[in-house]
């Protein structure tokens, strides 16, 4: 544990994924901060970042974490009858918090809540720890040491702890919030994505920014716009960063308006915006009439350029179809939220007109989420779909172009694949919620 947080290779970060994707918040962790001595767990990581401003920027711009957590503490514990007790001896023995102290000096003034998270798909041992009980024994244990005060309602600090495979972990909690959750998600769509999972997705396939991406099924956007925010360096809590409980803590100095490395985007979006104010503005003064004709031709134009499926960018484009104009209406509206529209062309289109839209051997990678079969949908209807997805794929994709799907009936996908030569590159299992889940990458 810690014991230091000032000494750069004693800064201990835990961060919270989910099952079967803890791989890529380890090259996330590598990727935005230089992570090290990374310790690889089933639903989580636990690594030395140089310093706290490090570990801010991490749990602001990662995209495949639920929570961050500057790690105070951890404790080997079994999931049985002495769990309580053995966790108070620990708690006692050394909890970590001491060293805390002497980096953030205002603690003994903050107010705190405590709070307990384990995976859901845990085992049955583990099931059986009551969260109230370990919640309480840890806020009455920091009550009684510190002298800190409880405030479960708006507090300034969390505590949060976490178990996993019996290892226990205790820190605090960065953000204070659930960072899977997504602010762009206003309009939805039934079989949506975390963002968490979707970003993941792009991660298993393999996905670089030069690569013409496609999602054949979109829906209300996930996938191509967590593409976009990768691409643009976006963080997907732009507008929540002064929600972050530890930028409201001053001697910490954190700034997390230094961690966007695409303020000049903003800015030239912001810019865009009043001098279009401003131009409109003037046409208005001189003629009404000229001026809504050519605002008509401008917003007709500006939506051609954001539906055309086609890919003429040296970088990549990010294209996103649905045969539902409501999918698509949806992730425009998504996409506008999250500012990276700019980033992505939608277009209303069934699968089955790929190869009259798109030119042989134009796209990298084809990504998405494909329909389910489920007990209201003919399955039969749903393995037409999936044939023509690998029917489209060997037309459309480069030679080394590779399809990755999510689905719950990986045998069917693998039939389908093989009917067009697709091979089997990838195959792993990850939970969504708690659903399990089957990602498979296949290649031509």
């Amino acid at each position: 544990m810690p014991k230091n947080l000032k000494t750069k290779q004693n800064l201990k970060v835990l961060a919270i994924t989910h099952l079967g994707i803890a791989d890529i918040t380890q090259k996330e962790a590598l990727g935005l901060v230089s992570a090290k001595n990374i310790v690889t767990n089933k639903a989580s990581i636990v690594f030395e970042a140089a310093s706290i401003n490090d570990a801010a920027k991490f749990a602001y711009k990662a995209q495949s974490v639920q929570r961050v957590v500057l790690l105070c503490a951890e404790y080997q514990l079994n999931a049985d009858d002495k769990f309580i007790d053995n966790l108070k001896l620990n708690l006692l023995k050394d909890d970590g918090i001491t060293a805390l102290k002497k980096t953030l000096t205002s603690l003994s003034k903050k107010t705190f809540a405590s709070r307990f998270l384990k995976q859901e798909s845990e085992s049955e041992a583990s099931s059986s720890l009551v969260t109230q009980e370990i919640e309480a024994l840890i806020g009455e244990h920091l009550h009684e040491t510190y002298k800190l005060k409880v405030d479960l309602k708006q507090p300034d600090i969390i505590f949060l702890s976490y178990f996993e495979d019996n290892k226990f972990y205790l820190g605090i909690d960065i953000s204070g919030f659930d960072l899977s959750k997504r602010d762009y998600r206003l309009f939805t769509h039934p079989t949506a994505l975390k963002g968490t999972i979707a970003y993941s997705l792009l991660r298993i396939g393999d996905y670089v920014l030069k690569d013409v991406l496609l999602d054949p099924f979109c829906g209300s956007g996930t996938i191509i716009i967590e593409a976009a925010l990768f691409r643009s360096g976006l963080s997907p809590h732009y507008y929540k960063k002064d929600k972050f409980l530890l930028s409201k803590i001053k001697d910490l100095k954190i700034d997390f308006n230094k961690f966007d490395d695409a303020s000049n985007l903003i800015k030239k979006q912001l810019s865009d915006k009043k001098a279009d104010k401003k131009s409109s503005d003037k046409k208005k003064s001189d003629n009404n009439l000229a001026t809504s004709k050519e605002s008509k031709k401008s917003i007709q134009k500006e939506t051609e350029n954001n539906t055309d499926p086609g890919t003429n960018s040296d970088n990549g484009d990010i294209i996103g179809i649905d045969i539902n104009f409501s999918a698509i209406s949806s992730a425009r509206k998504n996409g506008k939220i999250a500012n990276i529209l700019e980033y992505i062309k939608f277009s209303r289109m069934d699968i089955s007109w790929i190869d009259t839209k798109f030119k042989e051997k134009s796209l990298d990678k084809i990504i998405t989420n494909p329909p389910k079969i489920t007990r209201s949908v003919d399955p039969k209807d749903v393995e037409k779909i999936y044939k023509e997805l690998f029917y489209q794929g060997e037309f459309v994709l480069r030679s080394k172009g590779t399809v990755t799907v999510i689905t719950s009936s990986p045998n069917v996908m693998k039939q389908k694949a093989e009917e067009y030569k697709f091979k089997l590159l990838h195959e792993r299992e990850l939970w969504h919620g708690k659903e399990m889940l089957n990602v498979l990458v296949f290649g031509k």
